[in-house]
């Protein structure tokens, strides 16, 4: 049952220790961050993104369709190699989701797997995740206290479900973002976190409300088919929407190189007869 993963404790002597663990948990859940400037390796900031409005007008145009409802859709990915810029693309679509256009309809925020530090992430994220939709003023509510143990539980609290309905009535969304997912393979004892992520899935699926799930996922590896992930992943493929990054188009190499001519990256050397970049 959805127990059986869980070790049992005795009130008395372990409460303390117990809730500091579960507060140390859920601490965990941190939100994708861009670096400092634009030379800095992490994801790039929004004020630096150049490109991609393609794959930005799609993704926003498929979270439009499923937020009002002309599409059952309630999953997506975000397929790329590794160092393809999809964690920057996944900020850029969140600073985009709180302009003018978007935010009275969407609320995203995209979360960094690699924090993980049990099963109960997944529950933990969508409890942050819809908690910070809460103190932005989206949602019907200003704070709550949701005591639960299982995502099922979680979303079938009286306060989820009144908050769910007046998103929908609203047409409204709030969109959960998982970053770095494939993060989370190597790691054994996180391996049942992938049946979590398999039961929300398919409880928004069946909700087909007002929650919208988005993986970004690195596709330059390989996921043994006796690995949980594989069945999760797999058993979710007709029912998610994907999409890929290409290689940068020379337009928007050109956009790339005016951004670094800005920031005055570019330096002008005399060599003999030649002027070289550097």
């Amino acid at each position: 049952n959805s127990y059986s993963a869980f070790q049992w404790l005795s009130v008395e002597k372990n409460a303390p220790k117990s809730s500091e663990l579960l507060t140390e948990e859920f601490n965990s859940i941190v939100p994708v961050i861009s670096g400092d400037d634009w030379t800095d390796y992490r994801p790039a900031r929004p004020e630096d993104f150049v490109g991609r409005k393609n794959i930005l007008s799609d993704i926003l145009n498929f979270l439009e369709n499923a937020n009002n409802g002309t599409s059952p859709t309630r999953l997506f990915s975000l397929k790329a190699p590794s160092g393809m810029g999809k964690s920057s693309v996944i900020l850029k679509l969140s600073t985009l989701s709180k302009t003018r256009k978007y935010s009275k309809r969407l609320f995203m925020y995209a979360v960094d797997v690699r924090t993980a530090m049990s099963p109960r992430y997944v529950e933990m994220a969508l409890k942050t995740c819809i908690d910070k939709a809460d103190e932005a003023g989206f949602t019907d509510v200003k704070q709550r206290n949701v005591n639960s143990s299982t995502v099922m539980q979680y979303l079938k609290d009286p306060s989820i479900q009144n908050t769910l309905s007046y998103l929908k009535k609203e047409r409204k969304s709030i969109v959960l973002v998982f970053d770095q997912f494939e993060e989370l393979f190597s790691k054994r004892d996180l391996y049942s976190l992938f049946d979590n992520v398999r039961a929300l899935c398919n409880e928004v699926d069946a909700l087909q409300g007002s929650i919208i799930l988005g993986f970004a996922w690195k596709t330059d590896l390989t996921i043994p088919a006796e690995h949980p992930a594989y069945y999760m992943w797999s058993n979710l493929a007709d029912r998610r929407k994907e999409f890929e990054l290409s290689q940068f188009k020379s337009s928007e190499i050109k956009s790339a190189i005016n951004l670094f001519g800005k920031h005055n990256c570019f330096r002008w050397t005399y060599l003999s007869v030649d002027y070289r970049w550097w």
